[in-house]
């Protein structure tokens, strides 16, 4: 008797692991035509198409750029906060994120190596914000 029920709370025990693994959030991804609404929408902006977009593993929409010629600190914050805005708006309607990231980066310095510009950020029912790569 005690060994049945031994067996059953094993057995319940799995089964409470196997719903708690098939319960886990799925983590959200672009589609193609997300991609491309996206990229339309710079386009009509007159900004060119990230060269990457992703949902990271933390939930944000991440955009990331490379600049081969930044005018300004001034432009740089202002191509990041525009940029972010325009993604922002094209994917408010599909409610897949609640965080925004543009970054900016530069030609690279070498193998491995990145020049970061700095990034752009944006919390629903938060502010935007900028923040210039350190030096």
């Amino acid at each position: 008797m005690k060994i049945k029920i031994l067996v059953l709370m094993i057995a319940f025990g799995f089964f409470l692991i196997a719903c708690g693994e098939s319960a886990k959030k799925v983590q959200p991804v672009l589609s193609i035509q997300q991609k491309s609404e996206i990229k339309a929408a710079l386009q009509a902006k007159g900004f060119p198409a990230p060269n990457s977009l992703e949902i990271n593993e933390s939930g944000w929409l991440v955009a990331t750029f490379v600049l081969s010629d930044p005018r300004s600190a001034t432009y740089l914050e202002s191509f990041a906060t525009d940029t972010l805005l325009t993604i922002r708006n094209t994917m408010y309607s599909h409610s897949i994120v609640k965080n925004y990231r543009v970054t900016l980066d530069g030609p690279s310095p070498g193998p491995g190596l990145v020049l970061r510009y700095g990034n752009a950020r944006f919390i629903e029912g938060g502010k935007m914000e900028w923040e210039p790569a350190k030096k």
